[in-house]
């Protein structure tokens, strides 16, 4: 049986992404890509890691039919989801989840930034 995924899996596959860089906001990791976040871990009420990414506008009702992700907090109607991370995340999910919300950020930074 596969590890579910943690902090540390995020990181590796955040972190393997062009330009990206992790900061501590509001106490919590963040992986940023031009200043612009992409990836947000931070605990559940149960203490359980969850990450939150953009999925985009059009998706985000395909997202939500899932039981497994909710509308993020604050930025959930502008596309963004949360996923609490445990064995029901193949590595194969979270990091096509990552890569997707990186591209969808990065696709809106002015054409300078990035490079």
């Amino acid at each position: 049986m596969e590890t579910p995924p943690d902090l540390a899996a995020v990181r590796l596959l955040a972190m393997a992404l062009p330009d990206a860089h992790e900061t501590l906001t509001w106490g919590h990791p963040q992986f940023r890509v031009a200043d612009k976040i992409f990836c947000a871990v931070e605990p559940e009420p149960d203490g359980v890691p969850a990450i939150t990414v953009k999925v985009g506008k059009p998706h985000l009702t395909l997202f939500l039919a899932d039981p497994r992700f909710r509308q993020a907090d604050y930025v959930g109607r502008h596309g963004w989801v949360t996923l609490k991370l445990g064995p029901q995340v193949p590595t194969e999910e979270l990091q096509a989840l990552i890569e997707t919300s990186y591209q969808l950020v990065r696709g809106k930074l002015p054409k300078r930034a990035g490079k």
